[in-house]
């Protein structure tokens, strides 16, 4: 399973922050790309598998 995080511009852009494979030990690792993140950006992450079933709202 893989994890990653993205910023969306206002203008569409998708910026990579990072990814990690969840399966691995998590710690905090250094941002490929040299990033700033301004007002109205909006900071996304996208799940590359469902890690955990909800079962009352039947979505990952």
């Amino acid at each position: 399973m893989l994890v990653a995080g993205y910023v969306l511009k206002p203008n569409g852009q998708w910026l990579l922050i990072g990814k990690h494979d969840l399966l691995k030990p998590q710690m905090f690792y250094p941002v490929q790309n040299n990033l700033t993140i301004l007002q109205g950006d909006i900071v996304v992450r996208d799940n590359k598998g469902c890690s955990l079933y909800d079962e009352k709202f039947q979505r990952c």
